[in-house]
């Protein structure tokens, strides 16, 4: 292909977030925030015919797009804390608008998503050397533009690739355990960290080869993603003597689709 390509990118990024504070009593305690997140990709990519005597523009393969990503939230954030117990409960109403306006071909695109965001954290300390964490949290991830609609590019002709409207936001659960203990006197630290995730609508490469020898290749939503792992360790000074046992464990268990 005698093509002759030009590609300008522009980004920019700015968030603000609000926390107010408010003590119930002396055990309990509420908080309101409010986030905003937001984020313009400006991509600009000219093709020319480079042949000699022949530098025309070719607007079908050519593009002007403008992306952007307006991430707005507000929640209430529980806490409570006495003595060796702190505990917090939380939930986000999260507003995610996409937008993409293409100026050559005169479209323009938008699509909003719309969750409620949990977390939920806990603590026990026993003492000052054995702790007990328990965390769970939700993590979305939007769809990129490219993928529900994607700009023309034929660098390479035997690859295509075909946008997804109906493509969902991706939900990440995610659960951490984790447990401290440690005997200074004796010498002896006992650590567990306990991790798993799971996935809801996954978003993932689907791939097919057509009559023609050309890939062709779209984003799909996919569910049953998960993983499940443990780092551990044990450590043990063996009196006074200069040997010392230490021991790590480290398994794990994953699932892509």
């Amino acid at each position: 292909i005698n093509q002759k390509k030009n590609e300008d990118l522009a980004n920019s990024r700015h968030s603000l977030s609000a926390l107010y504070n408010e003590p119930i009593n002396t055990k309990w305690s509420i908080a309101i925030s409010v986030n905003e997140n937001y984020s313009s990709n400006i991509s600009k990519k000219s093709t020319y015919n480079n042949v000699p005597g022949n530098n025309e523009f070719i607007d079908t393969l050519s593009s002007n797009s403008d992306y952007t990503v307006n991430n707005t939230s507000a929640g209430l954030i529980l806490k409570y804390k006495r003595k060796k117990i702190d505990f917090s409960v939380q939930n986000f109403i999260s507003r995610v608008v996409m937008s993409q306006t293409e100026v050559i071909r005169n479209y323009s695109y938008s699509k909003p998503y719309i969750n409620s965001v949990p977390g939920l954290s806990f603590g026990y300390a026993r003492n000052k050397q054995s702790r007990l964490n328990i965390n769970y949290n939700l993590r979305m991830d939007q769809p990129q533009v490219q993928q529900i609609q994607p700009l023309v590019d034929n660098t390479n002709p035997l690859l295509l690739q075909l946008g997804n409207p109906n493509l969902k936001q991706e939900l990440n659960h995610n659960i951490n355990i984790q447990l401290n203990d440690g005997k200074v006197l004796k010498s002896r630290w006992l650590w567990i960290n306990l991790y798993s995730e799971y996935t809801q609508n996954a978003l993932t490469q689907s791939s097919y080869i057509d009559t023609f020898g050309k890939t062709i290749y779209q984003t799909i939503n996919v569910d049953g993603n998960y993983s499940i792992g443990a780092y551990s360790g044990y450590y043990k000074a063996l009196g006074k003597s200069p040997f010392s046992l230490n021991i790590n464990y480290q398994p794990s268990i994953n699932r892509q689709k």
